[in-house]
């Protein structure tokens, strides 16, 4: 059964404006839990990501490193896991397989959970901080 997005034509106009922009952009999307931040994105996009990754809740780094080269395995297409040692190697994986895709279209990446990923001793924000600036000037 085909789920639709009641009341989100606002929401949809923003992500599409951002898709048809001629610059990179990030785009966050905040609320209550419970309240369909993840449907309204997963719809929009069908599903169809250049890469997602969801965090784990209270998870320790190591594990949600491990999580993260899953699912660079998948997306990736990479015959086994790889093993991250940071967040700052994890970006550069990604940026790896970014620039692996066509040039010609925007990459849609999509990160769930945040929060949850950027635990007090985690180096997620700084490493995800510097490979947008990597993104956006090179």
């Amino acid at each position: 059964m085909e789920q639709k997005l009641i009341s989100r034509d606002r929401e949809c106009s923003m992500l599409r404006d951002c898709m048809e922009s001629d610059r990179s952009e990030f785009v966050i999307v905040y609320g209550r839990r419970r309240v369909g931040k993840t449907f309204l994105i997963d719809q929009y996009f069908k599903m169809d990501y250049d890469f997602s990754f969801v965090g784990s809740h209270r998870s320790t780094q190591r594990v949600q490193l491990r999580n993260f080269g899953k699912a660079m395995k998948q997306y990736a297409g990479l015959k086994t896991v790889p093993k991250y040692n940071d967040w700052f190697d994890a970006f550069d994986a990604l940026e790896e397989h970014l620039g692996n895709l066509s040039a010609n279209r925007k990459k849609v990446v999509f990160f769930d959970e945040m929060p949850w990923i950027d635990t007090q001793k985690s180096d997620f924000v700084e490493a995800y901080m510097e490979a947008c600036r990597k993104i956006i000037y090179c």
